[in-house]
């Protein structure tokens, strides 16, 4: 809260981050959702191009931290479109197999959108260049 100089109070609410996807939405709304952040659609579109990322190749590609990345993780497994697996320490994301005809053509959009991105393409140069092996990341 901050004051004005005659007294009144004023109150900016915070923003949120990203989008809240719960139950109670529809399938496609999930899906839309998820796919309306730039962060996630990012995280998306490196997930597209390889069968399996660790976190830590994410955080390293996107330059963001670990909690960050992992918050907009678990609203795609929350919208179905990423699934994980723990091996040892690292978890490792992968894309969901499609199960629905709309789902389908959202991740089959995802090399055309990298096409005309520039973040997304400079992110598949970051990861191309990056070096984690099944666990042993460094």
């Amino acid at each position: 809260m901050r004051r004005l100089s005659k007294g009144f109070a004023t109150f900016r609410p915070r923003m949120s981050y990203y989008i809240r996807i719960n139950a109670y939405m529809s399938a496609p709304d999930r899906l839309f959702a998820a796919f309306a952040d730039p962060t996630r659609l990012r995280i998306l579109s490196l997930l597209a191009s390889r069968k399996e990322l660790c976190v830590c190749d994410l955080t390293a590609v996107l330059g963001r931290p670990q909690a960050f990345v992992s918050r907009h993780l678990a609203v795609l497994r929350a919208a179905g479109l990423a699934q994980d697996r723990k091996l040892g320490l690292w978890r490792h994301y992968s894309l969901t197999a499609p199960k629905g005809r709309l789902h389908a053509r959202l991740l089959a959009a995802l090399p055309e959108s990298r096409a005309e991105s520039p973040d997304l393409r400079r992110d598949a140069a970051r990861l191309a260049r990056r070096r984690c092996v099944a666990g042993a990341c460094r």
